[in-house]
């Protein structure tokens, strides 16, 4: 079980355990779909999750406690598409998914 959470750290996601271990999560361009360029913050998502917003890729990722790769929640897959251009904050409540973007737009998406 995770204790303290939500660091995001010179572009690395940061977590601390109860016991003061940490787990860090891979950043910068690997090549890989999975990989963070710039988290810009952290959401507990649920008691097994994390939501990270990544500011470069355009997109918002969802980890597990040990910082593991899932899935993406949601990502821009048109480059027009301002609703979802440089997301800075992430939200999950009642199954909705709410991004705000470096505009100020605040956008809510359904999750399943």
């Amino acid at each position: 079980m995770l204790g303290m959470v939500d660091d995001c750290v010179m572009f690395q996601v940061v977590i601390v355990k109860q016991n003061g271990d940490q787990l860090a999560c891979e950043y910068g361009s690997t090549g890989r779909e999975q990989s963070l360029v710039q988290p810009l913050s952290l959401f507990r998502a649920d008691e097994g999750h994390f939501l990270v917003v990544d500011y470069f890729q355009h997109r918002i990722h969802l980890l597990t406690n040990n910082l593991q790769f899932v899935r993406h929640l949601i990502r821009r897959q048109d480059p027009n598409d301002q609703n979802m251009t440089y997301p800075r904050q992430v939200c999950l409540a009642d199954g909705k998914l709410y991004v705000g973007n470096e505009s100020g737009i605040i956008s809510v998406y359904r999750v399943q």
